[in-house]
Parts: C-alpha cells; structure tokens; sequence
C-alpha cells in the first residue's frame, strides 16, 4: 500500500512535469514566432533601427534601411566601426549612456553624400552589457528648407535693413518685431525703445485725441491698407507728412506679420504748399490789377472833372477881394474839390499810377517826420522807433510814401480803440533768388520798414482783402476803403512789396519793402505861394473839352497867350511850323491814336530842347515816369488850381532863360 501509494504519487507528479515541460514547449513555440514577428517588424522598419555595441563601437544589430539608405550591403554595413560613417563631432555618445536622448547627427553615404539625421535613443542593457537602442530619421530635406528660409530671411531683412524707405513689422498681438535705421531716423527714436512696444505707439499718426487708440486701428493693419496720407510728429516735435501702406502677412489664412511701409512725403507737401501760396498771390494780383484798371479808370475821368470845377474856383477867387462874401463859399468848394482830389489820388496810387516826382530820400528822416506829427495828434499811441542808422537811402515819391506810412499809422490807431503801442522798425536785407520768388520781388538791395501795432487784429479773411479797394470793416458811411490799396498800389508802383501778418487778438505787423539806392537824399525845396503871371506863349495839348476850356482859361488869366491842340498830331503839325513862338508845351498824358510818350519823341526831333510840362490825372506802368526821363522838364498832376499851375509854369520857363 504504502508501494502504491508511492507509485502513484510519483506518477503524479511526472504528469504535472509532462503538464510543464509542454506549456514550456508552448511557450517556446510562441517566443519564437514572436521573436520571429520581432525580427520581420525591425527588418522592415520605415526607419533605421541600429544596436550599438558601446565597448565594441559597431553596430551589432540594424535592420535593413539601416544600411540601403547609405548605399551599403549588409556584409559591408557590418564591417564598419561606428564612426566610420558618422562625423564624431556630430554627437555625444556619452549623452547616450546617461539615458534617452534626441539629437541631430551627420552620416556620410557610401558615394560620399552627407545627410542630417534626427536620432531618438536610450540605453539597455543584455546579459549585463550596455548597448544603445536607437531609431534615425532622415532630415537632410528638412535641414536644406530650414537652411533655405533661414538665408530667405536674412535676405529679406537685409533688404529690409537697406531699404531707403522706413519700414516697421509687427505681429498678431500689435507688437513691433522690426523697425529699420530708415524709420530710426525719421521717427528719432531708437530701435530698442520700440521693439516689443504695442500700438499706439507716441509717434503714431491719426491718434485719438485722449491718446488711447489709433482710429480704426486692428481694421487698418488685420485687413490692409494702400497709400493712406497722413502727418506725424517726431520725437523732436517736427510734423511730416507720410504715405503709410500696411501689408498683412498671413500663414493657413491666419494673421501672423504686417509689413508697414511709410513714404515721407514732407518735401512734396511743402513744395505743394508754396504753390498753392504762388497760386494765391498771383490770382490775387491779378484781380488787384483788375481792379486797378478800374479804379484807375474811374479816377482819371474823376479827375478832369475836378479839373473844371478847381480851375474855375481859383479863377473867381482871383477876381475877388477878400472882403467879397463869395469868398468863403469859394475857398470851401476849392476845399471840398481838393479833399475829393485826394481820394482820386488814393484810387490812382491802387492803380500804380501816381509815382511821378521821384527823388532820393532818407526813410528814416521821413519816418521821423511822419511818425512826429501823427504822434502829436494821437497821444493815447507810445511810439517805438529803432532805426538803423547805417539805412539805404530809395528812390521814391516822397508825398506818396508819407501817404502810405499814414495809412498805416491810422490803420493801426483804429485797431487800439483804447491805445496801444506801436514799434517801428528799419534794417537793411538783401533779397535772394529764393525769397524772390516766394514774395515777387527781384533779387538785390532792399530798404525793410516793420510796423508792428499792439491792437485787435484781423482774421484771415480779412488780411487775404485788405489791399482791395473800397474793402473796409467799418460801418458803411465810416470809411472809403482806400487807404491800403492805395498804399499797396504805391509800394507797388515803387518795385518794393507790402505785406501783413496778423492774428486775431494778436495785433498786426505790416513789412514794407523799397529797392535801395546809392545815391545821396535830396532835401525838398518849398514852393512859393505866389501866383506869378507871364506874357509868354504856351500850348496846351489835351483830348478833354473840359481840360482844353479850363485850362485855357487859367493860363490866359495869368496873362499868357495859349494855343491848343486836341491830339498829338495836330500839336507836332502846330509846334513844327511855331516853334520859335512857343515857349512851353503842356502835354496829356493820355491820349487816342498818338499817346504822350510818342507825341513827346515827335516834339524832340523837332526841337531837342523843347520845353514839356507833363500833365495828368492817371498813368500807368511808370510811363510818365519815362517821359521824364527822355527830358521833360515836369510834371503837374490833375486837377490843378491856378496858383499850381502858376507856379509850375514859371518855374520851367524861367529855368531855361
């Protein structure tokens, strides 16, 4: 029993060690097929799949694209040390020991070609020997994009960098990434003071008045712009005018860069700003000269009318005695008729006619005379006079020039109702091509005279029509409106410029320009009060009935013997066949078919000392001027009174006894 028992225990446990040594035989069978599957896998790999023997340095294991990527067979794979296909300064084995590592290395193809590969490994360890499990991709491709765009991008901002236009990159979060020396420089601030700032920036343009944001700002960048004008100030406080042009950058549709490109416009602008003001100023000419024709037309047929009433005056008031109670009422009309002569005299200096007597003057002796006496009759007015003592002397028509110095005064005195003060300035300039032709005047020496008051000034509308005739702010009834055209007309008339610039609650300042001359100032003499008769004869040219019966009528009051012609060539044909009778001729101005200038060339050929008193109520464009200078011994301008024309007369005849 106890036998059997034994028996069958040991039968027993030979069937469990059958039962085990077949589950082992199992279990074999199915490590083998895997290890199988394991070996199919990593031969076929997609990938290089290596085992690296560290003491050895071969490679131990590999599958086969391990060794066909570089162009190798399996047997020459084998034989090769690990570096010999791998460039040693390319990695760190060491790394590897110490745990899963990821780095790029070089490999050199069989045919010598070099590839970057990207290695994923970690260290194992097999039957207590340390190797390096490891997994290559190919990157070579990948390396020669990134080598590619990297040299795309330094290109670009190389160009960037070089470009003469400013140019200024930002990203998705409004950020500037980039700005280039070209925008450094028109902003003036530093690239490091903007890189990583966020817009709005300080010098950004079209920013909101609290400075918190830029109009229509993410629009303008997310979307893009072309050519938008606009003006900005720099750091130091300059303004420029800039075309900006904002060029989104996207990637898979999204919003990543924008490129802004600015075109400093400011040179342009400014060149478009002085043509718009030559533009003004010479259609504002223009219709001053316009309406200088006008006035000077109305003045001159106002001024022969004023020449029969004034003759006549002062013939009644000869024949009468003082006593005679007619005489009051006549010295009034003669009064009357002079004030009313100085208002034509206020259109014909707008009408640039009226520079006869000319003659060399000191400014400031005349600005010293005429700022004296206007200064004595307006007290509530603190005059302020710094005179260059070293001034130009001019050429110009004294009265006329105190004419314009008093408008201005009186200008001045009605815009300080309460007073004020008013500062007076002399200097010598020197105009230069490009003020020249900025302010139409010539180029060469000028005589400056500034006038500055301290009253209400003026808005722009009225400084652009100032010099407009008959253009005043006064109530209708309070003033003519002549007073600075006239003074712009005169200075015109001169060769010289007058300008303005005021501001509202600023008061005015008004410059006056007259060419300088070299020549020494002359004083001028008084005429005598007297009136002085003669027995000479005299012809009296005019085209006015009016002129004609009037003036003959003067000059045979004063006892002379008068001839008239009412043309010019009726006068050449009187004088060539009595010019050794005619002891002075009276020549008009202006005249239909034969004008004075050429009726005075005529008179000459025939007599070249022919004695010529110029007479005229308007001229134009200084041709009396020129008839003076061919050697007319005069001029008298319309109207005249009998005592004037007295005077004049004998003043010529007598010069050449």
């Amino acid at each position: 029993m106890n036998d059997n028992s034994s028996v069958h225990k040991l039968e027993k446990e030979i069937r469990e060690l059958r039962g085990k040594l077949d589950n082992l035989e199992k279990e074999h069978l199915e490590l083998q097929d895997r290890e199988s599957l394991y070996r199919v896998i990593f031969k076929n790999a997609e990938v290089p799949v290596t085992l690296l023997d560290f003491e050895l340095n071969k490679l131990v294991e590999f599958n086969t694209i391990s060794y066909k990527s570089l162009g190798y067979s399996k047997e020459e794979f084998r034989d090769l040390y690990f570096f010999d296909f791998v460039e040693p300064v390319s990695m760190d084995l060491n790394e590897t020991r110490k745990g899963s590592n990821k780095f790029e290395c070089r490999v050199k193809a069989k045919n010598g070609e070099e590839r970057d590969i990207m290695v994923y490994s970690r260290p194992v360890e097999i039957k207590e020997k340390l190797y390096a499990l490891a997994a290559a991709v190919d990157i070579t491709e990948q390396k020669k994009a990134e080598t590619a765009l990297r040299d795309s991008e330094e290109f670009s901002f190389s160009l960037l960098k070089k470009s003469p236009i400013p140019i200024l990159v930002i990203d998705e979060e409004l950020k500037v990434k980039y700005i280039n020396p070209m925008l450094e420089k028109l902003t003036g601030y530093e690239k490091k003071e903007i890189i990583g700032t966020t817009a709005p920036f300080p010098w950004w343009p079209d920013r909101d008045e609290d400075g918190s944001g830029v109009k229509s700002w993410n629009e303008t960048v997310f979307a893009g712009i072309d050519k938008f004008e606009t003006n900005f100030k720099n750091r130091q406080g300059d303004t420029f005018y800039v075309i900006i042009t904002v060029t989104p950058i996207k990637k898979d549709g999204k919003f990543k860069y924008a490129l802004i490109s600015w075109v400093d416009i400011t040179a342009r602008r400014h060149a478009e700003d002085e043509e718009k003001e030559l533009r003004e100023q010479y259609e504002r000419a223009q219709r001053m000269e316009a309406l200088g024709t006008l006035a000077g037309g109305i003045a001159h047929d106002f001024n022969n009318l004023l020449m029969g009433v004034l003759g006549r005056t002062s013939m009644m008031l000869l024949d009468k005695i003082p006593e005679d109670p007619d005489c009051k009422h006549l010295r009034e009309i003669e009064e009357y008729v002079k004030n009313a002569a100085d208002l034509a005299g206020q259109l014909l200096g707008f009408a640039r006619g009226g520079k006869y007597e000319i003659s060399c003057i000191d400014p400031n002796r005349l600005i010293d005379t005429t700022a004296g006496m206007f200064g004595r009759t307006k007290k509530e007015i603190h005059i302020h006079k710094r005179l260059d003592k070293r001034l130009w002397n001019v050429e110009a028509d004294q009265g006329q020039i105190n004419q314009v110095l008093m408008n201005i005064f009186i200008n001045a005195w009605q815009a300080m109702p309460g007073g004020g003060r008013l500062y007076i300035n002399t200097e010598n300039i020197e105009v230069r091509d490009k003020f020249s032709k900025l302010k139409d005047l010539k180029p060469g020496k000028y005589v400056k005279i500034t006038i500055t008051d301290t009253g209400t000034g003026m808005s722009k509308e009225v400084m652009d029509r100032i010099f407009e005739p008959f253009f005043t702010t006064k109530e209708r009834g309070r003033g003519t409106g002549l007073g600075m055209a006239s003074a712009y007309g005169i200075i015109s008339n001169h060769g010289g410029l007058i300008d303005v610039y005021s501001r509202e609650g600023e008061g005015s300042t008004f410059r006056v320009y007259l060419p300088a001359s070299e020549k020494s100032a002359e004083i001028k003499k008084e005429i005598s009060g007297e009136i002085t008769c003669g027995d000479e004869t005299i012809l009296l040219i005019d085209d006015e009935d009016i002129i004609i019966d009037v003036g003959r009528s003067m000059l045979e009051k004063l006892g002379y013997d008068v001839f008239t012609a009412k043309s010019g060539r009726e006068a050449v044909n009187l004088f060539r066949g009595r010019k050794t009778e005619i002891s002075l001729i009276i020549l008009d101005m202006i005249m239909p078919d034969m004008n004075g200038n050429e009726t005075f060339d005529h008179l000459k050929k025939i007599d070249p000392d022919v004695n010529v008193l110029l007479s005229s109520g308007y001229s134009v464009d200084e041709k009396a001027n020129e008839i003076m200078l061919k050697g007319c011994k005069g001029f008298i301008q319309k109207p005249f009174n009998l005592k004037t024309i007295a005077q004049k007369v004998r003043e010529i005849i007598d010069t050449r006894k």
